[in-house]
């Protein structure tokens, strides 16, 4: 973890520098978070009533 957390802050040097920098050591977890929020977000909806979901 503490290799990822390193890699990370560099990334982001290079990103102030350079926007368009593209990692896939980076973009992997955040595909991974996407997918996980995107389920749950499913699952949640489902379980609300009609009245209480968001536009």
């Amino acid at each position: 973890m503490g290799a990822y957390a390193a890699y990370r802050g560099w990334y982001e040097i290079r990103v102030q520098r350079t926007p368009a920098v593209r990692d896939p050591v980076i973009d992997a977890p955040g595909a991974v978070l996407r997918k996980i929020t995107d389920a749950l977000d499913a699952v949640a909806l489902q379980r609300l009533p009609a009245s209480s979901r968001a536009c």
